[in-house]
């Protein structure tokens, strides 16, 4: 509140029924509120947002609040009470009474200021009016202060507290970007650290697995991991016939499929015993693993140790599974018409190729075999292809 409104009621009566016309004749001129939108009350909307236009439209529905603010000013009247003011300028005016304020043009009010005491101390508010009554309404302890000079005292703290602000956090900034210096030399150092450890951790984890090989080879050279079982009896190759020992790798998951479906034989969940069944039983499964008559060859299950089968849990969808003992290595021995098979501990034997052993020469090789020279797979792919081809050049006659 900064003061008492006087208004001219001629000039308000005749303005409210101008704008009454405004309001119900839409093509024409706007209502004042709304023609000064734009260019005035738009910029000052949290000055008025507590008060309510004379007369306005909300949405296409014309808003007229003349009659309670005229009722407000009778009522005030009778009751010996006055209208407030709450801000003027020179366009526009806040008029009204405690939580009913309004919006007039600035012409018809006119303002009886309130006496201004903010540059007035606290002593020299003791002798207007009544000394006593001055003394028991200020209190103790502010002489020499008046409201002008506590805001500006305030103002200084303000602007005090705000440069400490911004001084501390930009020490506060400083200290963070020196902490993630810091931190990225301790990562830094800690990375190679840890590179140098890791290598370290390796060379003991080579030598660890070289001796523990090592250990499980003198083992199986002494029986004790590893024993063989005779799967098939028959007379022994002469003593003469030279023994040849096979440097590929075979792997059952490819190889057996060409030649034979392990479901019609016993179990198809033991595929161990299967094989020992399909080999006891099958000449031409033993040529083809074992084609001399003393031989050894090396088997292993699964050259990835993985497979694709239906899913269990999503239907008509497909699921990668992996193979117990996928990687498994099995020794098949064969003398004459005997055979025995031994099987090795998966964890303990590890070749990343398909060769067993290295030729003259060769000091290693790439773990994974090299497709195009390799030349069981190629003729793998071969004659994946050629059935391919006949598959649709017989469907193509029945067409």
């Amino acid at each position: 509140m900064i003061g008492y409104a006087t208004i001219d009621n001629d000039k308000l009566l005749s303005w409210i029924e101008e704008e009454r016309g405004r309001l119900k004749n839409k093509n024409g001129l706007p209502v004042w509120y709304k023609s000064l939108w734009r260019e005035y009350f738009y910029y000052r909307q949290d000055i008025f947002k507590d008060a309510n236009p004379i007369m306005s439209i909300s949405g296409f529905w014309p808003d007229d609040r003349s009659e309670r603010f005229l009722s407000l000013m009778e009522d005030l009247k009778s009751e010996n009470q006055r209208l407030c003011v709450y801000y003027r300028d020179e366009v526009a005016a806040i008029v009204g009474y405690q939580d009913h304020k309004y919006i007039l043009p600035a012409e018809y009010v006119s303002v009886e200021y309130l006496k201004d005491y903010s540059n007035i101390t606290s002593a020299e508010l003791m002798t207007i009016g009544d000394k006593e009554m001055a003394g028991s309404l200020l209190p103790a302890g502010l002489d020499g202060y008046s409201i002008n000079t506590i805001k500006e005292d305030l103002d200084d703290k303000n602007n005090r507290i705000e440069e400490a602000e911004i001084k501390c956090q930009k020490a506060i900034e400083e200290i963070r970007r020196e902490a993630l210096k810091k931190e990225q030399e301790l990562k830094e150092l800690l990375e190679k650290e840890t590179e140098k450890l890791r290598i370290a951790k390796e060379e003991l984890e080579n030598k660890l697995y070289v001796l523990d090989t090592q250990i499980y080879g003198i083992r199986c050279y002494l029986g004790e991991v590893v024993d063989f079982k005779q799967i098939r009896t028959g007379k022994a190759a002469s003593s003469d016939t030279p023994v040849v020992m096979f440097q590929k790798i075979r792997f059952l998951d490819e190889e057996m499929g060409k030649y034979l479906s392990l479901y019609a034989f016993g179990s198809y969940i033991d595929d161990k015993q299967t094989l020992i069944e399909a080999l006891s039983s099958r000449d031409d499964l033993r040529d083809i693993f074992c084609p001399a008559d003393r031989c050894i060859t090396v088997i292993r299950n699964s050259r990835t140790g993985k497979t694709v089968k239906m899913s269990k849990a999503i239907a008509n969808m497909l699921e990668r599974y992996e193979y117990l003992h996928g990687k498994q290595i099995a020794i098949l021995v064969r003398d004459g018409e005997n055979l025995y098979i031994g099987w090795t501990d998966d964890e303990k034997i590890n070749i990343s190729s398909e060769d067993m052993f290295l030729r003259p020469g060769v000091t290693s090789v790439s773990a994974a075999p090299d497709k195009e020279k390799d030349s069981y797979f190629n003729s793998y792919q071969e004659e994946k292809e050629e059935i391919i081809a006949r598959n649709q050049e017989k469907e193509r006659r029945q067409r």
